[in-house]
């Protein structure tokens, strides 16, 4: 048997479930994590806005440009961890879907074709004891 699926979705309603919530989750810390930082941050650019130093000072320089690059910074992160938490919950929303397919997909062919057969998995799919489970059902109604 073919040891690699064809498609990314298997079962998309369940898969985009999966992958909003990672998003939610991802989203929801990475909004906590920018309040910390900026929280802890702001009363030092209160205590530099105090000390009224010119334009160019190096102070007052270096704190125009870390707003500058701060923004540039927390938006590449935002995308490149976007594209990070997309994957793995995709990855992860396949180890599932992949083997409930597989089982739905089997039961299916046992009942069109007639015949007992076993279920098969990939390597790294997850419920693998419900492979098993299933499998020895089949061998049991096989010895009936």
């Amino acid at each position: 048997m073919e040891n690699k699926r064809k498609h990314l979705f298997i079962n998309k309603p369940f898969q985009t479930n999966v992958i909003t919530k990672f998003f939610v989750f991802f989203y929801f810390i990475y909004v906590i994590f920018l309040l910390i930082v900026f929280t802890l941050l702001k009363p030092l650019f209160e205590e530099i806005s105090l000390l009224n130093l010119p334009p160019d000072h190096s102070l007052s320089l270096m704190v125009t440009n870390f707003n500058f690059y701060a923004l540039w910074i927390v938006i590449i992160a935002f995308l490149a961890l976007s594209c990070f938490v997309f994957i793995a919950a995709l990855l992860l929303s396949h180890k599932i879907a992949g083997p409930i397919y597989s089982i739905k997909r089997t039961m299916k062919e046992i009942v069109s074709e007639g015949n007992l057969k076993e279920a098969h998995f990939r390597e790294k799919d997850f419920f693998v004891d419900l492979k098993d489970q299933f499998n020895e059902f089949i061998l049991y109604l096989k010895k009936q």
